[in-house]
């Protein structure tokens, strides 16, 4: 499944919309999340749920990079920072 659903249409990576490209993300690190809970033992739904969104959540992320702002490198911030300025709404 390597680059599945870019293979599908021949898409370059850097043709793809930045904010596209952060939905894809988003998936992937909410299954990290879901397997990591998983992992400790979680059974119940609900409570998989409550947790997961505790990491995911755009305030929980937003946090997780500005820990790590003093180790990204200065030539790779800028691109993090105009990443926060990406603003989207959903239904």
């Amino acid at each position: 499944m390597d680059n599945f659903i870019i293979n599908q249409k021949d898409i370059e990576p850097k043709e793809v919309p930045a904010l596209v490209l952060a939905y894809v993300g988003d998936a992937v690190y909410e299954l990290v999340v879901r397997e990591m809970l998983v992992g400790r033992g979680m059974t119940k739904v609900q409570q998989l749920h409550r947790e997961a969104v505790k990491y995911v959540r755009a305030s929980a992320q937003a946090g997780a990079l500005f820990a790590l702002e003093d180790i990204l490198q200065k030539k790779r911030w800028p691109w993090f920072a105009g990443s926060k300025r990406q603003i989207w709404y959903s239904a």
